[in-house]
């Protein structure tokens, strides 16, 4: 006790050293279990992953939260990819999303259901004069609504909608109902004969609306469409070919018309629809040659460019401009100044440019004169006050005619991956 008495800093020192070591000792003893549980499941986790590994062959695999992560990637491609392909080539899409939403459904759900429609055993014949009824029924039924409302109303404003952008009148709703199966995947049918007049129809429409540019001829509307179907009928495939592609050609026209180009000189579509990505795309190509303002071609190529807005998308490849109206008022003032023999042969042959202190010398002495000689005629110079007295001073010599011509070349593609097919 006196040790302790003696030495207060050491004990005080020696308990608190004491006590630590009971408490490290205490921590030491409740933390062991749970560090070896967790190196059993390390070890654990170490052999599953030998054994995958082994099993796939040195190839890694993916853990829980990576196979989640993934699948929600795959997914979100997927919409992605869906929403960039409707963008080729889907000219109602506008309007079918409106009648979905006008329905409380989406556009993929509309999809999803002519699909499961078309690919079941109905005992129907699988075309949109069958289906899209059936659809109607389905959502009837599932929206508890009264028979024909979807008929009567949703499906009257979708037709109301397609038919401001169209020359093709709808008679009756029923009439409309290709329309809807092609923007859901249906494509449209017509007999050979059907298939005829609904080429003349068209033809005549395009002519009497003046919807191409400077093209009053029925005739010229039938050269620049399907010219070979006006006395006789298409073949099949031929009538699969302009269900398809008088859409197109409207839509080019429109486009031609909205931009004010004064006239449509040429238009054909150089060859048949090419087939891309393993038929998952066609590829038409265009050809055309039209006059007007540069301003108006300008237009008019912007047109095509910003159609991807309008679900159409349009690539053009080629482009050519020039102008004679140009080229006339410069020969114009050619003959003005050196005269009709010399209008296109520029300095005087008897004369040739001189060059040194001779050509200077006499420069100087035709100034002092107040005159030129220019291939072969004499002009007298004015002074600047002079010229600026006269009446047409300053007026425009060269560029009053503003009209071009453009030779252009491009392509439609259309996405033809979610078709249908029986």
């Amino acid at each position: 006790m006196n040790f302790f008495k003696k030495n207060i800093i050491f004990t005080i020192v020696a308990v608190i050293t004491l006590l630590g070591a009971i408490f490290l000792i205490y921590l030491d003893w409740t933390k062991h279990d749970a560090i070896t549980a967790a190196n059993e499941i390390t070890q654990k986790s170490q052999e599953d992953f030998n054994k995958a590994f082994a099993k796939n062959k040195g190839k890694n695999i993916p853990v829980e939260l990576n196979i989640k992560m993934i699948q929600n990637d795959t997914e979100e491609l997927k919409k992605r990819t869906v929403n960039l392909q409707r963008i080729f080539g889907k000219p109602y899409r506008k309007a079918l999303m409106h009648f979905a939403a006008s329905l409380n459904v989406t556009e993929d759900d509309l999809y999803a259901r002519m699909k499961k429609l078309f690919e079941g055993d109905t005992g129907t014949a699988k075309t949109a004069d069958a289906l899209v009824p059936k659809l109607f029924e389905e959502l009837e039924k599932e929206k508890k609504l009264p028979k024909d409302s979807i008929k009567n109303n949703e499906f009257k404003k979708f037709i109301a909608e397609i038919q401001t952008e169209t020359v093709e009148v709808f008679v009756t709703l029923e009439a409309g109902y290709d329309i809807l199966g092609v923007a859901l995947g249906i494509p449209r049918t017509m007999s050979p004969s059907m298939a005829h007049v609904y080429l003349g129809q068209l033809q005549r429409k395009l002519r009497s609306q003046r919807v191409i540019p400077g093209v009053d001829s029925l005739a010229t509307v039938q050269n620049f469409t399907f010219n070979q179907f006006v006395q006789t009928f298409p073949s099949n495939e031929a009538v699969r070919d302009i269900l398809d592609t008088m859409p197109i050609y409207e839509d080019i026209f429109r486009r031609m018309g909205a931009s004010r180009l004064e006239k449509v000189e040429k238009f054909e579509r150089e060859r048949q629809p090419e087939k891309l990505a393993g038929d998952k795309y066609l590829a038409y190509t265009f050809s055309t040659t039209v006059t007007g303002t540069m301003e108006s071609v300008r237009n008019f190529m912007n047109n095509l460019l910003d159609a991807y807005k309008e679900n159409r998308v349009y690539v053009i490849t080629w482009v050519s401009l020039t102008s004679k109206d140009s080229s006339d008022e410069v020969e114009e003032v050619r003959r003005r100044l050196f005269g009709s023999e010399q209008a296109s042969a520029g300095p005087s042959a008897e004369e040739p440019a001189q060059t040194g202190r001779r050509s200077r010398r006499r420069r100087s002495a035709d100034s002092s004169n107040r005159a030129q000689v220019v291939a072969g005629r004499l002009f007298r110079v004015v002074s600047e006050e002079e010229a600026e007295s006269q009446p047409d001073y300053g007026s425009t010599v060269i560029g009053k005619k503003r009209n071009v011509t453009a030779v252009l070349r491009f392509k439609y593609y259309e996405f033809v991956g979610d078709r249908l097919k029986k």
